[in-house]
């Protein structure tokens, strides 16, 4: 009876011992392969106004090719100020005169952002 409890044990060693690593060797499971590119977006791109006039345009930052939105806190900031404020945190661009200038919001975490660009009539 002492051999058959020994052989019993063996095979389940050599159970464990060959199943984990067939386990390991598996494949990965299928998803989207993420990279490490940043890509950025301004909404709208361009946008023509009227002297008073005002819009908020939206930022984001992507990964992933584009798939994943990132978190971000983005500072705005006016190429020329006498054709267009912007509040520096939430980006609302008003129109002051006629003109065009870009207006770049740029990552706290990210660096990067993209114009857009405003067009005053």
């Amino acid at each position: 009876m002492f051999p058959i409890r020994i052989a019993a044990s063996c095979r389940l060693l050599w159970s464990v011992v060959i199943i984990l690593p067939l386990a390991a060797c598996s494949e990965p499971a299928a998803g989207p392969v993420c990279t490490d590119d940043l890509r950025f977006q301004t909404t709208p791109a361009m946008q023509s106004l009227r002297v008073g006039d005002a819009f908020t345009p939206v930022a984001a930052a992507f990964t992933c090719g584009g798939a994943q939105l990132l978190a971000e806190v983005w500072v705005w900031k006016t190429a020329d100020s006498t054709v267009a404020s912007v509040d520096s945190l939430s980006g609302r661009i008003t129109a002051r005169s006629a003109g065009t200038t870009r207006v770049t919001p740029t990552g706290r975490r990210y660096s990067g952002g993209m114009p857009v660009t405003v067009v005053v009539q």
